[in-house]
């Protein structure tokens, strides 16, 4: 009998956590072009609560920033053809509000670039999932960008 009752205790807990209003259900743009690293990120916002969709270079990324509604993107900023740059500029250029996140770890000293072309903070790779999730916490809560 504990045993059914510790697992109905889970079933509604999970029930609960996938009614949850709040931050944890925004839609995050995963760009990055190495594949395990998309795996890797979208594990941690996953189990976070929030809905994540992938892009594997900056072009795609822009077409379904352009197609969809996104919360907020997580870019790479090392990437073949358009880069983790370019893809700031070109989405801050179509959306001043919108929220990105930097990420780099052969790139480093671009991080600092990308903060000052519109993105709300940067990670170094690997990426601490602490960090990454308290980074995506205050960029969601923060009122509009641009104003």
């Amino acid at each position: 009998m504990p045993e059914w009752r510790s697992g109905r205790i889970l079933r509604q807990d999970k029930e609960n956590s996938r009614t949850k209003k709040g931050p944890s259900m925004a839609r995050i743009l995963i760009v990055d072009d190495a594949e395990a690293e998309r795996l890797l990120l979208s594990s941690i916002l996953v189990n976070a609560g929030y809905e994540v969709r992938f892009a594997k270079e900056g072009h795609s990324a822009l077409a379904k920033w352009n197609s969809g509604s996104f919360d907020l993107v997580v870019t790479d900023l090392a990437m073949p053809r358009l880069d983790g740059l370019q893809l700031i500029q070109e989405i801050r250029q179509a959306d001043p509000s919108a929220r990105i996140i930097a990420i780099s770890g052969v790139r480093p000293d671009q991080l600092g670039l990308a903060l000052e072309y519109g993105a709300v903070d940067a990670l170094y790779k690997p990426v601490d999932p602490r960090k990454l999730l308290k980074a995506i916490e205050e960029a969601l809560a923060d009122g509009p960008l641009g104003d």
